[in-house]
């Protein structure tokens, strides 16, 4: 097959990848900051490394029996988050239903648990993202984003995201 570099609403919708990444927790079983729901203090040193997505999910708002999912359909999405300044680069890849390779660079900002990812193309969306950490495992959730559930390059439409990542 061959590939094809993508600006289509998969790859904005996978944006969110490139947005997040987690800290390893430390082997003492007592609750950190960023471990702790009730505390949900989370920096962008707790997010740098190097991150792999075990799902990245859709959900048409208007039809919420109509699903897709990145990872499960074959797809692979991996990000690397750098702070200084914090910054991120996504790749998404798949050889499936959708012959797809696309890669971009974002500049991120997080307050609290809002975490705000700035594409530098400007042809790109900027997404607004809720962030949960518990240990190696990052969760993103949007519902300002769009998706083309039709997988033929037509315009997206409003979608829900919840995308989990795993430290590498």
């Amino acid at each position: 097959m061959s590939r094809t570099r993508s600006s289509s609403a998969l790859s904005l919708s996978v944006m969110f990848l490139a947005a997040l990444t987690s800290s390893g927790c430390s082997s003492d079983s007592s609750p950190t900051a960023t471990q702790d729901q009730n505390t949900p203090s989370i920096t962008m040193s707790d997010l740098v490394g190097t991150w792999k997505a075990s799902s990245a999910a859709f959900t048409n708002q208007a039809n919420t029996s109509q699903q897709y999912d990145v990872v499960a359909e074959g797809g692979e999405v991996r990000t690397v988050i750098l702070n200084d300044p914090a910054r991120s680069r996504t790749w998404v890849q798949m050889d499936t239903a959708v012959d797809v390779f696309d890669q971009w660079d974002s500049g991120l900002a997080l307050n609290g648990t809002d975490l705000t990812v700035t594409p530098v193309e400007t042809t790109r969306s900027t997404r607004h993202y809720t962030v949960k950490l518990v240990g190696d495992t990052l969760t993103l959730t949007s519902s300002d984003g769009t998706f083309d559930f039709s997988l033929t390059g037509a315009s997206g439409v409003a979608a829900n995201e919840v995308d989990v990542l795993i430290k590498q």
